[in-house]
C-alpha cells in the first residue's frame, strides 16, 4: 500500500502572492502535485496551515486527499511532515513539498520500482524531490528527536539515488521567476 504525502503550509513569503494557486496548463500548482501522485496512491494526505481554506476549496473534488490542518505551520516543514507522519501507516511514502508542479509519471514509477529505506531522484547528480520512504521507519521520522528535518533523518539512512531524464525534480517553485521558469518548462513539454 502506498500513501502520498504533500506539505502546502507555507506562507509563500518569497513567491508575490500565494504560490499553490500559480496556475499551470489550467491546474493550480498544489493540484498538478497531487495529481502527479494519483496514479500510485491510494490516498494522498495534503498537509495545510496558511491559507488552508483555499486550498480546502481548490482540492474538495479530489476524492483520494485527505487534508490535514497544521495549526503550528509557523514551525516549519518538518512540522508539517512530522504531523502528516503520524496520520499515516503504510507500505511505502511518496513524499514531497507541494511545489513541485512539473513531475512526470515516468519518474515516479522508477523510484518505486527500486527498493530501500529512501529512495531519492538524481537529475545530473542533483537530488530532488519527490521521495520515497519505507513506511516501517516512519514512526522513527514523527517520535526522534534528533531529527530536526528530513535532512537530517534522510542523512541518518543509506539513500538509494535513482537517475531520472526529468528536470521537474529540482524545479520546485520559491519565487516569481521560478514559477515563470516552471511555466516555461511545462509549456514546452506540452
Amino acid at each position: 500500500m502506498i500513501y502520498g504525502l504533500i506539505v502546502a503550509a507555507g506562507l509563500s513569503s518569497r513567491a508575490k502572492g500565494y504560490k499553490m494557486t500559480y496556475e499551470f496548463s489550467g491546474l493550480t500548482m498544489i493540484e498538478k502535485a497531487v495529481l502527479s501522485f494519483k496514479p500510485f496512491c491510494e490516498k494522498v494526505y495534503v498537509v495545510v496551515g496558511y491559507n488552508h481554506l483555499v486550498i480546502r476549496k481548490i482540492l474538495k473534488k479530489y476524492d483520494f486527499i485527505e487534508i490535514i490542518y497544521n495549526e503550528n505551520y509557523e514551525n516549519g516543514m518538518f512540522s508539517s511532515i512530522k504531523l502528516g507522519i503520524n496520520n499515516i501507516e503504510c507500505d511505502r511514502l511518496l513524499f514531497m513539498p507541494g511545489d513541485y508542479p512539473n513531475i512526470k509519471e515516468s519518474t515516479i514509477k522508477k523510484l518505486l520500482q527500486n527498493k530501500g529505506d529512501v529512495i531519492i531522484p538524481s537529475f545530473n547528480y542533483h537530488a530532488g524531490h519527490p521521495i520515497v520512504i519505507d513506511g516501517k521507519l516512519l514512526g522513527e521520522i514523527a517520535e526522534n528527536s534528533n531529527y530536526l528535518t528530513l535532512k537530517d533523518f534522510v542523512k541518518s539512512k543509506r539513500a538509494e539515488y535513482v537517475n531520472v531524464d526529468d528536470n521537474g525534480v529540482l524545479m520546485d517553485v520559491d519565487t516569481l521567476k521560478d514559477y515563470l521558469n516552471v511555466s516555461r518548462s511545462i509549456k514546452n513539454e506540452d
